[in-house]
């Protein structure tokens, strides 16, 4: 099946984050015993602690940024949107350790990571085709190291 999941979209303030996981998976497809599966290691992925139990309207923006990768990492989606969360999902640790299972999952999983992002370095690091838009339009589109060379040249 195909699935999609865009971080932190669709996360309802009313629920907690366990309840968030289960919904965000059926979304994406799972079964709902396929999604209850996954609550546990999404739990100790985000780090939430015992915040996981609370509603997401009392999670800060990093909080949810959490849930929502962990959300995404471990429910398979196909597709990944991700709009700068690669860098901005907490503390130092957790961004290197987001980063280092984003990698994983790029390179042995038939995952599709579409970063909106102006952090050349993670577009680098994670990307094989880049496209440039300027002012809505799209300015140049090709090989990640060519566009992204030409995006820094015109900075």
């Amino acid at each position: 099946t195909s699935s999609l999941i865009a971080l932190n979209v669709g996360l309802s303030a009313q629920l907690s984050g366990r309840d968030n996981v289960v919904l965000g998976a059926l979304l994406l497809g799972l079964k709902k015993n396929e999604a209850l599966a996954i609550v546990d290691e999404v739990k100790d992925y985000s780090e939430l602690g015992d915040f996981f139990e609370q509603p997401v309207m009392t999670y800060s923006s990093g909080m949810k940024a959490r849930l929502g990768f962990a959300i995404a990492y471990y429910a398979n989606p196909e597709v990944i949107l991700m709009d700068e969360v690669v860098g901005g999902v907490g503390d130092k640790t957790f961004v290197e350790k987001s980063q280092k299972a984003m990698e994983e999952k790029l390179s042995k999983a038939n995952t599709t990571l579409i970063l909106v992002s102006h952090n050349t370095k993670v577009l680098k690091e994670f990307c094989n085709k880049a496209i440039w838009i300027e002012e809505g339009k799209v300015f140049m589109q090709g090989d990640s190291e060519q566009v992204l060379n030409a995006y820094m040249d015109a900075s």
